[in-house]
């Protein structure tokens, strides 16, 4: 039979056993009352930026198409007109074409 399993007072391993849980129950209540105090939680409030990825149309609005002199001008009155007034025409359709290009572009910027 193991000594320290035996309940009888009379072993001094059993009497120093009782003698050292008697001392340590001061200690040992301490603790737990020290453990069982409640300390209000402490609550605080953060603002947190999150960025989503959105997708957006990369074009903006199309400038309007121009229209072609072709179409503008039937083709008898073209034949009519002077050369000097068709050279005109064309010069003027060439620059109208070109400035229908770059605002294309400036609409078209976001997509790059």
């Amino acid at each position: 039979m193991i000594p320290f399993f035996n309940p009888g007072l009379a072993d001094p391993v059993w009497r120093w056993f009782a003698a050292s849980a008697v001392m340590l129950s001061p200690l040992a209540l301490l603790l737990l009352a020290a453990c069982a105090s409640k300390e209000q939680p402490v609550i605080e409030t953060r603002t947190v930026e999150v960025k989503v990825p959105v997708s957006v149309p990369c074009m903006a609005e199309r400038p309007a198409t121009i229209t072609a002199l072709i179409d503008s001008i039937p083709r008898a009155d073209w034949d009519a007109l002077p050369t000097d007034v068709r050279a005109n025409l064309l010069a003027a359709q060439a620059l109208e074409r070109k400035l229908y290009g770059e605002k294309l572009a400036d609409a078209a910027a976001g997509c790059r």
